[in-house]
């Protein structure tokens, strides 16, 4: 359900990556016709519907709950389509919650989807896949499907909702199963869906247009102190350059330089290099300072 660290230069809160737009995009183009969409199941059943959030997605009328203890931001995957990823407790730090969208799956059917899905979270090959379950929500279809992998259980849950398909797609520790469907069964059952008027990817700004703010273009530079300087140039095609060094005895510390593309969406900025690395960045500017995370950086001389 589309949903959309601060610090500055490699601080990474926990490493997640999603697949469900692009398994479902490539599925797509690869489908031969089009089926018919499968009729909806009974109402939605969770195991159980935990205390929690009432949550609206950044950029979007999306609501739902978020269990009480749980947390969402937005972020970028690495060819910049938006997603909103959660962190769970019960996930551990190595665990993947994650929800997201596309309009790129016309109507095709929801078991075939949700099993392309799952393949692409495992290792088909290691991985007992679960049989979809279809499901009502309001007047909506959806359905459900679970996977066990050596140690691990996935959760898979698409929605359609007009063009659009959201999913909620989880990954995390077999032990924390019964915790960790309880709280996702809290969001589908909690989630109120809005049709969107466009793709995802276009909510966010594209880079090398004209919607990055004239004010965050230009040279912004730091030093932290008598030795060290950091320093970003935000070009108004959409392209930065990033430059760090150290100097002076007895430091020796060869200067790093880094190349990539930015993007805006309301305060935040999204870096992504150009080995496809992506960092997301609060960000505000005023009084010739800009800060991005907890960094504040004053115009170059």
């Amino acid at each position: 359900m589309t949903v959309t660290s601060t610090g500055w230069k490699r601080t990474v809160a926990g490493a997640l990556y999603v697949v469900m737009a692009s398994i479902l995009g490539t599925s797509a183009a690869r489908a031969q016709g089009r089926a018919s969409v499968s009729p909806c199941g009974a109402p939605f059943k969770p195991t159980a519907r935990l205390p929690g959030v009432t949550t609206t997605v950044p950029n979007t009328s999306i609501r739902l709950t978020l269990p009480r203890g749980w947390t969402g931001q937005p972020a970028v995957k690495p060819d910049g389509t938006p997603y909103y990823q959660v962190w769970a407790p019960a996930a551990g730090s190595g665990g993947q919650v994650a929800l997201a969208a596309t309009n790129g799956a016309g109507d095709r059917p929801l078991p075939q989807l949700l099993l392309e899905t799952a393949q692409g979270m495992a290792q088909p090959q290691l991985a007992t896949f679960g049989a979809p379950r279809l499901f009502a929500l309001g007047r909506d279809c959806g359905g459900q499907l679970l996977f066990r992998a050596p140690g691990v259980e996935g959760y898979v849950a698409l929605v359609r909702n007009g063009e659009w398909l959201y999913g909620l797609v989880a990954k995390y520790p077999a032990t924390t199963s019964t915790a960790m469907r309880a709280g996702l069964d809290t969001i589908v059952a909690s989630v109120h869906l809005a049709p969107l008027p466009s793709p995802v990817a276009a909510r966010v700004d594209a880079p090398g247009t004209n919607a990055n703010p004239p004010s965050v273009v230009g040279c912004w530079e730091r030093a932290p102190d008598a030795h060290t300087m950091h320093r970003i140039q935000l070009r108004p095609d959409g392209t930065y350059n990033w430059f760090s060094a150290i100097t002076g005895l007895p430091y020796n510390v060869e200067p790093t330089e880094e190349e990539g593309r930015y993007h805006m969406a309301g305060n935040t900025i999204f870096l992504t290099t150009n080995q496809g690395q992506t960092e997301t960045y609060a960000l505000s500017t005023g009084n010739g300072i800009l800060t991005m995370g907890s960094a504040r950086y004053a115009a170059c001389n």
